[in-house]
This record gives C-alpha cells, structure tokens and sequence, in this order.
C-alpha cells in the first residue's frame, strides 16, 4: 500500500511533466517549419491549435489549484501560529550547529529573551554550563528512541542575567529522519515549579528550628560518603549530643531550649569546614559527616567540646538583663570512620556506642570508637542481659553503712547499699548496674527488693533492742511510676519495722522534675511517718524556693563538699550555709564522705551534727552490722583539738 500510495502522489506530476514536453515539442516543430518556409498542412495546423489550447487549459487549472492550495497553506499556517502562540510553550528550530533559526510562541515571556536577539544565537551558549549537555541528552533520546530521555530540564540565561528553568517537553530532527540537520524543540518556562520543588525538597530535608540538615538529608549523606570510601575517599561521622540540654528546657523554659539549639547549631557550623555536613538528628542530638580523616575529625570534635562548654544565663523572655537561672551546658561527642563496605545504620551505631561511652564516663568529651569500645559494649550487653535474673539467682546482696551522731556520740542511722556479685565479671560497681536498671525499666524491681530485702533485716536488728533508722535509697524513677508509696507499706507491713525508722531517700534530681504528683507522692510517704531525706545535695541544680515545698527533713550533703574542706575556704563556706540552710528549714544536715578526721573536724566546727563515711564505718553484710554498731568507737568523734575554720 506504501508503494501504491507513492505511485498516485508521483503520476500526475509525471504526467504533466510530459504533456507540457509535448506541446512544447510540437510547437517548436510547427514553429521551426515555418521559419524554415514548410508549407503547414491544415490538419497539422488544427492539431497544433488543440495542442496549445489543451495545454492552456491544463496550465489554467493547475493554477487554479496552486491559488486553492496556497491559500490551504496560509490557513493552516495560521491555525499553527495560532496553536503555538496560544500555548504556554515556545517552539525553536535549531540548525545542526545547535544555532536557533526560529523562534515562535512566547519567547520573551517565557524565555525572557527578545525573540529577535535569539534568532542566531547558539543555543549551548545560552544554557548554564552545568547544563551545556542538554541537547547531547535530547539527541541521545531522539537518537536511541528512549522516552526516558524526555523531559530534559536545564537552566537559560534571561535577558536580565538571571536564570530561568526550561523544560524540553517535546522534540523532533528538524528534517524528519536525518538529525543532523537539527532540532525542532518545544521549551516550558518551568520556574515556578522548580522553585516550589525546590522548597519542598529544602522543607523535607531542614531542620525548621535551627536551619540545619536533618536526619534524612544526613543520612543521604552519609550514603555519599561510603560510596566515596569504596573509591578510597576517606570520611568520619560525629554524633553530639548536649549535656544539661534538659535542666535548661525544665529550669528556664522550652524557649530558652530553643535558643540554645540555634546557638548550638550556629557554632557547629562556624567549626566545620565547607566540605563538612552539620545536621540536627532531633532534640539536643546532632552529627556531622566530616570529610577527613579520623584525626582531622577527633580535633574537630575536640574544638567543639571546648567550644560548647558553657556557663551562662537563661532568662524569660521579657525579664530584665541578669535575670533567669545560671546553668552550664556541654557536649559530648562520639566519632567513627565510615569504612568501606558497610552500611549507613552500623556506621551510626558505632558511632552512638562512642557517644554512650563518653556519657558513661562522665560527659563533656570526646571517645573514638575501637576494640575498647567493642569491649565496653560487650560488657554493658551482658550485664543488662543478666540482671533481670541477678535477684533470683541471688547475686544480689544488701549492705549497709553507718551514720553516726556527734553529740549523740554513737550510731544513730544506717544506708542500705545494694551490691551486685556477677559469677563471670565478679564486683559490679552500683554506678554501673543502677543507671543500666533506670535505662532498662528495671529500677522498680530491683528497688522493691532492697526495700523488702533491707526492711526485713533492719527489722530483726531493732528487735533486738538496737533503736537505729534505716536509709533506703529511692530513684526518680520509681516516685515516677506512681507505686513507691504501695511498696513501701508492703514492705514495712511484712517485716514489721516501726514506720518511723524508714528513711527514704531520694534525689536533689527530684527538684528538676517540678511535678505536683511526685510532691503529692513524697507528702503521702511523710503522712505514713517515713522521714524523707535528700540525697547528693549540691551535686546538681537545686532549687531552694522548690525545696522549701518539699516534705524534707534531711539533708545529706553531696561528698564532693567534704572533699579538700580542710584546706579550701571556699568549701568549707560553702558547707557552712547548707548547714545555716538546714538549720533554718528545721532539716537535718549529714555531711557524706568523712574520711579523715581533719575533715570531721572541720565539719564540727561548722555546727554538722551527723557524718557518714569511711572513717565512721565502712559498708558490711547485715549480719556484720550488730558488731559494728555495738563495737563503734566514739574516740574518733572527739577529733583533734578544735581547729579554726579554714
């Protein structure tokens, strides 16, 4: 049918053609006859006259059809013009130079060049370089037959030096199958759209406190990074995370929070370099994939420890200058290599097992991941694995330190400590298994035991006519769970001690939690008879204005105030107003961590009645306790001769 078809569009030309050579032949015969003076026949005559006039009448009506068709022509010509300028697209014929020989539609709306100025301009030259290669894809695409190829998008420089975005929505060799010829291009401004991406991709991607990458766009990174250490690129990853970021939050208020993340983030972006991502991972955590080595990295993460290290004060927003709490923040930073062949998430565990183990080890640096850190883990995972079990596999033991009185000059009170004896790793520092029991949701279990383990002991030492108070240290936590007030009637029920014995103590982290509930909670244990006593004080904030709230009549100084009180004036101030405070509130003060007898000395002289610590008496088994109270030694309470305050 191809065929047939050609032939029907080739004949009549063909014929013409040969009519006409016909006629013209027969005239130029009829004609050279003549001039030759051979006489012209009638007949001939006659068929040359119907020659001519057959071929006048054929010339008459091609014309006839050359005016309908060129008038066919103008009128789907400017349906066409009026398609293309009607539309939003611009239409642009290019030459095989890649030069515009034609320009319809909107030019200088859409492109923002003058349809004149762009007629003869190289049309690579007009585009960004980042996008020279536009018409290579659109050929390749054209060229392959792949669909993919199209839309092309790519950035034109407008007549006022700035870019827009076009879209090639549409293309065709400019003569039908040979593409070297050109192209014909069908171009959209899509300016507009791009932008609207374009904020959407920076909204999805942006942390929209602080301005900064968030975890997403981080981890898209640091899929870049390891793609670039298979290539031998080397990279590192810092996990930060704030250290006091919740007493500002609790203490001065979520807007002085806020402030100090954007703060956070401003110095965090002042030390990285330009090849280095900053990103918020949310809360007070932050990371950067930093492209360098571990030992560029570790002094990055030094610099910013240093730098974030911070005593400063956080006021309301509206209060005078020198208003709000002084509080001290600091970071603490965790810092891994991204190797080769791993993936995204292990890279970040390792690591936040840095960062965990500078949060261990007492915050405020810096810990690389290693061996060490494999070691520590594997360590922290068997113990939280096995002390679920501790209790009932009897691994766990109660002992007990006393508290003795200065004018009593005897032992009034007694701590109860728990211990942990693992058959494998052996002694296990409280420090260690306590805050992995707060972490694991374990802190109430194991408190109710010592509670009910040290109740029914101390209760068979009062029996025996010893009129001693037994100090039980109390989580958070456990007041958090709302059932501290159940299990301590539990306890005293079953083993019978006098409810007027039972101290429960708890700590000064209690004030940082402004809760009614947990005051309902210690005001219901002091309705029962309990004394109440707060425990570490001075180590953290406290708040005295929330303390005169607090149901307290003891006040057990944090060690660190005992520590060095015989040598620094300071200290041995600073103990004297806690003892003034508590004479004040009508609280009893016991001093923590008496080891030396300068130290107790001192501690007299200031008017602290009650002491605690290695030189009063060290922690023993339940069964020891008898002897050591009976056998105590008051000798040491008498002290050298009275010294002068330092």
């Amino acid at each position: 049918p191809a065929v047939a078809d050609a032939v029907r569009r080739t004949l009549p030309l063909r014929g013409g053609v040969l009519a006409h050579g016909a006629a013209t032949a027969a005239l130029l015969a009829v004609a050279g006859g003549t001039v030759a003076g051979r006489p012209l026949p009638a007949a001939e005559a006659a068929a040359t006259f119907v020659l001519v006039l057959l071929t006048s009448a054929r010339t008459l009506y091609w014309a006839r059809d050359a005016a309908a068709l060129t008038r066919r022509l103008e009128r789907t010509e400017g349906w066409f013009r009026a398609l293309v300028h009607s539309g939003d697209a611009v239409t642009l014929v290019l030459d095989g130079s890649g030069r515009v020989t034609s320009a319809t539609g909107p030019v200088a709306e859409r492109l923002g060049v003058a349809e004149e100025d762009l007629i003869g301009r190289v049309l690579p030259g007009l585009l960004h370089p980042g996008d020279r290669d536009l018409l290579d894809r659109v050929s390749a695409a054209l060229r392959d037959g792949t669909p993919d190829g199209l839309p092309a998008a790519g950035r034109l420089r407008a007549a006022d030096g700035t870019w827009r975005d076009v879209e090639v929505s549409g293309a065709a060799p400019a003569a039908g199958r040979r593409s070297g010829d050109g192209l014909v291009l069908h171009l959209r401004d899509v300016t507009e759209r791009r932008a609207g991406q374009r904020e959407l991709e920076r909204l999805a991607y942006t942390d929209s406190l602080t301005g900064l990458p968030n975890r997403a766009r981080f981890m898209a990174a640091l899929d870049g990074a390891l793609t670039q250490a298979s290539r031998g690129r080397r990279s590192c990853v810092l996990l930060l995370d704030l250290d006091g970021f919740k007493a500002v939050n609790d203490v001065a208020g979520h807007d002085a929070g806020d402030r100090l993340l954007c703060e956070v983030a401003d110095s965090l972006r002042a030390e990285a370099r330009a090849g280095d991502l900053v990103a918020r991972l949310g809360g007070d955590e932050f990371a950067l994939v930093v492209d360098a080595g571990p030992d560029e990295a570790l002094a990055l993460a030094e610099r910013l420890v240093a730098r974030l290290d911070r005593t400063q004060r956080y006021a309301a927003p509206g209060d005078p200058e020198g208003a709000g709490p002084v509080l001290r923040t600091s970071a603490s930073v965790g810092v891994t290599e991204v190797v080769a062949g791993a993936d995204a998430s292990a890279t970040v565990r390792e690591a936040d097992l840095a960062l965990r183990t500078v949060k261990a080890q007492g915050k405020n640096g810096v810990r690389a991941s290693g061996e060490a850190l494999v070691e520590e883990s594997a360590r922290r995972s068997r113990l939280a694995r096995d002390l679920p079990a501790a209790i009932e596999r009897g691994q766990l033991r109660v002992v007990y330190q006393p508290v003795a009185g200065v004018a009593e000059r005897r032992v009034l009170g007694v701590e109860a400590l728990v211990r942990w004896d693992h058959p494998v790793l052996g002694p296990v520092p409280p420090e260690e298994f306590i805050g992995l029991a707060e972490e694991d949701g374990l802190i109430v279990p194991l408190q109710r035991w010592v509670l009910q383990t040290a109740t029914a002991e101390h209760a068979r030492l009062v029996e025996q006519g010893r009129d001693l108070k037994l100090g039980v240290n109390i989580s958070v936590r456990h007041l958090q769970a709302r059932c501290l007030v159940e299990d301590v009637t539990r306890a005293l029920q079953r083993s019978g001690l006098p409810t007027h014995l039972l101290m429960v103590e708890v700590t000064e982290s209690v004030l940082m939690d402004d809760d009614e509930r947990l005051l309902a909670e210690l005001a219901e244990l002091s309705a029962l008879g309990c004394i109440v006593s707060l425990d570490d004080f001075g180590k953290g904030y406290s708040s005295l204005a929330y303390l005169a709230r607090l149901p307290v009549q003891v006040l057990k100084m944090d060690r660190g105030f005992v520590s060095g009180i015989d040598t620094d004036p300071r200290g041995a101030a600073l103990v004297g107003s806690v003892v003034d405070l508590g004479r004040t509130l009508g609280m009893d003060v016991v001093a923590e961590g008496v080891e030396t007898r300068e130290q107790m000395a001192v501690l007299t002289a200031l008017g602290c009645r009650f002491l605690q610590g290695w030189l009063i008496g060290r922690p023993v088994p339940g069964p020891a306790l008898p002897a050591l109270v009976d056998a105590f030694d008051p000798a040491p309470l008498d002290g050298p001769v009275p010294v002068a305050v330092p």
